[in-house]
């Protein structure tokens, strides 16, 4: 029974802090243009070129995003250069039903 509680108690703790990961929410005050007040770590640079936004997004007026991939122009092209070639610092994978 002790082992059972700790293995529950770790894997709980995994699903916590995976959730809380991208936690955090960001406004901007319009999009595309919007990714240029975004820090690079709300970034992931996949395996294909592409980028996706992991955290909880909201445009002025608009609408909201979360876990959206950008692969072409303009968003992959404005990401690329802002924040360079390279992944940003979050590395946990989205849930498996938004990849």
């Amino acid at each position: 029974m002790r082992a059972f509680l700790t293995i529950l108690a770790v894997g709980v703790s995994a699903i916590v802090g995976a959730s809380t990961a991208y936690a955090k929410e960001y406004t901007v005050s319009a999009w595309p243009q919007g990714i240029n007040e975004l820090p690079c770590s709300v970034f992931r640079k996949n395996p294909n070129g592409s980028w996706t936004m992991m955290p909880m997004v909201h445009v002025i007026g608009g609408y909201s995003m979360m876990y959206t991939t950008f692969g072409g122009p303009p968003e992959r092209d404005m990401i690329e250069k802002k924040c360079g070639s390279s992944s940003g610092s979050l590395t946990t994978s989205p849930p498996e039903s938004h990849k």
